[in-house]
């Protein structure tokens, strides 16, 4: 029997021809097995050339990380002051860091020391502001020692007599 493109569908060779649609089936349901290993025996060039372009893409990867982190760490000793070495050491030796970070931390220290040393010379004002007044006869919170009353009334009577007398 002759047929035409037309009758030949799906349904029509499995009734007609089951055995052929049985191996059609087979045959599509067993899938290729591909492993490196495979590839590497049966295409060599090709895994060659993927080989070769992994490569390359990673000597640039590389070299561009290299750069980035040679100018991190360039950045981050521009900063450097005497004083916060340990802050730069610490932030080269971690990658992470970032400059920006750095300038935080830096910020941060030097603020401390600023708090610090205004809090040591203001004890130091105090101290010498003591001091000066004892020298000077003041009390420490400023002008004139409380003066006693019966001093400050034996000061009055004195003035009054110089005053009735005419004395300056």
């Amino acid at each position: 029997m002759m047929y035409k493109d037309t009758d030949i569908t799906v349904v029509m060779i499995q009734e007609s021809f089951p055995d052929v649609a049985a191996s059609i089936v087979a045959a599509a349901a067993v899938s290729p097995s591909i492993s490196a290993e495979s590839l590497r025996e049966s295409h060599p060039d090709i895994v060659a050339a993927f080989m070769n372009e992994g490569r390359s893409e990673a000597s640039i990867e590389v070299a561009a990380a290299v750069e980035a982190d040679r100018e991190r760490v360039l950045t981050i000793q521009a900063m450097a002051r005497p004083g916060y070495e340990n802050i730069i050491s610490a932030a080269v030796a971690d990658s992470g860091t970032t400059p920006d970070q750095v300038k935080i931390q830096l910020f941060d220290a030097m603020q401390g020391t600023t708090a610090s040393a205004h809090a040591l010379h203001k004890e130091d004002g105090k101290e010498l502001g003591t001091t000066l007044a004892q020298l000077s006869g003041g009390s420490a919170e400023g002008g004139e020692e409380a003066i006693p009353a019966d001093v400050q009334a034996e000061d009055s009577m004195e003035a009054a007599g110089k005053k009735s007398r005419g004395e300056k």
